[in-house]
């Protein structure tokens, strides 16, 4: 187990919006006799607020990339790059795959979400591209494009591309600005 004698163990598991918040704080002021310790399974975290305007061309993707070997040695805190398993709540610990337990004192979840489509059935997979994992989407976005223009040289990529992201945001208010941002840039980029 990773304890330091006599330190408050505060496990932020996930880099989401709050938890990217608590590290912040914690720089400016770090509560006495505690250590932070960040746990991701990739050292690289996509920030989900900034997808819109990649997606309209605003941002280059390397934009809403956060380095978090960078982000904890600039905050002091110890990171822990593995697959969480499972949590033993009256043991207090992380379990992971590759690793011994972590023991923490305050544990909080910033992993976001992942999507099921158990027992949803989907028709025209071949125009649908998963959101999450974020670290890859752009990338499978881009790949799955490429193969919508190999298959029509003109007009029929737009209605093709565009009726697949309809399909692919639709659903909640989140979506939204994804959406039509990837409106903006498909109807650009399949003039």
């Amino acid at each position: 187990m990773d304890r330091k004698l006599g330190k408050f163990n505060v496990v932020l598991w996930g880099i989401g919006h709050t938890n990217a918040h608590v590290v912040r704080m914690w720089k400016m002021k770090p509560p006495a006799d505690s250590q932070l310790i960040c746990v991701s399974n990739n050292p690289i975290v996509t920030y989900s607020g900034m997808l819109p305007g990649v997606l309209a061309g605003q941002y280059r993707p390397e934009q809403m990339q956060i380095d978090l070997v960078r982000l904890t040695s600039a905050v002091g805190s110890q990171l822990i790059i593995d697959d969480v398993t499972g949590i033993d709540r009256k043991k207090r610990l992380l379990l992971f795959d590759r690793r011994a337990p972590l023991e923490y004192d305050l544990l909080s979840i910033g992993i976001g979400s992942q999507p099921s489509f158990e027992g949803v059935t989907l028709s025209g997979t071949e125009a649908f591209v998963p959101v999450k994992p974020m670290q890859s989407f752009i990338e499978r976005l881009r790949l799955r494009l490429e193969t919508c223009a190999q298959r029509s040289r003109r007009a029929p990529i737009r209605r093709r591309c565009l009726a697949a992201h309809r399909r692919q945001f639709a659903g909640n208010d989140s979506a939204a600005s994804p959406c039509l941002s990837l409106h903006l840039a498909l109807h650009l980029r399949c003039r």
